[in-house]
């Protein structure tokens, strides 16, 4: 995992950076997602209504503006037990294991995901086994290691309580279990949602996940005093997370916007899969007016298709916005290249971000084009022809890169 780092991240960011594409639209965990719209849910075994765990995902106001300084670093990004070979030496277990397919892996992922993973892994092969009790049991000794678990399987409890104790040997190590321990029900929720919309998981065991993420959204809910049944309004603190931009009107819940995306119409798609894979990875996105939710998963290799439905407009203008927030991005297609550059808008808001007030102008690449002028020299992320995978992972290391000052980044000429 390397040394700890405690970025401070808001609560959405911290889930939507665990669930990575696996809420993105058109995911069948999105449209799972879209039967659940209120602030809390009803789940089979519970005799009162809990948190909606996807309420947390979506909206900063649900938990009331809380940043958390959440372990981030290298991780496996998958683990569950075939990923994992262990010596047919029992007794070297521990020191010589090897993990394989590392093909999530990441430089800056939240640490408490993968060991949360794996035991929700196993359990999605064990609940079969377990009685009603025993699985109600279960997610109460999941939130409270301090409760008895004698009613499981022995080497269930005992499973469940190794993998918990080896994450908080790793923090307390560098004096930090209880920032440990606090960041674990927020990956619960995460995983549980994860295994909530993957395929593999039995129908009849879904519930159970549901019921589990939800049980988590309350624990972390109650944690931090917060009001289980009700949406805070917002707040504008910010607390030294990685999102160093200002509190934008129209902006993502209030919040700090660190990237406006400019698109053009044909082209919101793009920015629609562009903002999510920026926002789970810890940036807050400001997307420009008029930018249409499509509702589906937007596959890079696919043609547009029209847009349905759309959003209210925001209440500041692209020069407003191009002027306050630190990055801009513009999807760079012909379609943009005809329809936005050279418009009068964006004639007022460009030369602006060249007058001095700080914006880093990136060009995303989603089409082969020509951008004339200076906007062919400034820096840009290439896109084209990957496959979806290879786009997200080119679109979050190269914006990383730039924002960790590890690449140069293109202005307007002043």
């Amino acid at each position: 995992a390397g040394p700890p780092r405690l970025p401070s991240m808001d609560v959405p960011a911290i889930l939507r950076r665990q669930l990575g594409d696996r809420l993105a639209p058109g995911s069948p965990l999105h449209r799972l997602a879209a039967a659940h719209p209120g602030p809390t849910v009803t789940v089979e075994g519970e005799d009162h209504p809990l948190p909606n765990p996807f309420a947390l995902v979506r909206d900063a106001g649900r938990s009331a503006g809380v940043w958390l300084p959440t372990f981030v670093g290298r991780a496996h990004g998958d683990l569950h037990v075939e990923n994992i070979l262990i010596p047919t030496a029992w007794k070297d277990a521990s020191a010589a294991f090897q993990l394989i397919d590392l093909s999530r892996y990441t430089a800056d992922a939240v640490l408490t995901r993968d060991p949360t993973h794996l035991v929700l892994h196993v359990l999605a092969r064990t609940l079969v086994e377990l009685s009603p009790n025993q699985r109600t049991a279960t997610i109460d000794l999941l939130l409270d290691p301090n409760l008895d678990g004698a009613i499981l399987p022995q080497w269930l409890w005992l499973f469940i309580g190794q993998v918990r104790s080896a994450g908080e040997e790793w923090a307390r190590a560098a004096g930090l279990v209880e920032q440990w321990r606090d960041q674990l029900p927020l990956s619960l929720l995460a995983c549980a949602l994860t295994c909530y919309g993957r395929a593999s998981t039995r129908e009849e065991d879904r519930g159970w996940f549901l019921r589990l993420a939800a049980n988590a959204a309350a624990a972390f809910l109650d944690q931090h005093s917060l009001d289980q049944h009700s949406v805070a309004e917002p707040t504008q603190k910010h607390s030294g997370s990685e999102q160093t931009g200002p509190v934008v009107a129209g902006g993502a819940d209030g919040f700090p916007v660190d990237v406006l995306l400019s698109h053009s119409r044909a082209d919101a798609r793009w920015a629609s899969w562009i903002g999510w894979h920026l926002e789970a990875a810890g940036w807050h996105v400001l997307p420009c007016p008029d930018l249409d939710d499509p509702g589906e998963r937007f596959d890079p290799d696919e043609s547009p298709r029209p847009d349905e439905g759309g959003e209210q407009g925001m209440t500041i203008s692209l020069a407003d916005a191009v002027a306050q927030v630190p990055w801009t991005l513009v999807v760079l297609s012909p379609a943009y290249l005809s329809e936005v550059a050279g418009s009068a808008e964006w004639q007022e808001a460009f030369p602006a971000a060249g007058a001095g007030c700080g914006t880093r102008l990136v060009t995303i690449r989603i089409e082969h084009c020509d951008p004339p002028g200076w906007l062919g020299l400034v820096e840009s992320v290439d896109l084209v022809g990957l496959s979806e995978d290879e786009a997200r992972a080119t679109l979050v290391d190269r914006m990383a890169a730039l924002r960790d000052g590890d690449g140069k980044v293109g202005l307007p000429p002043r």
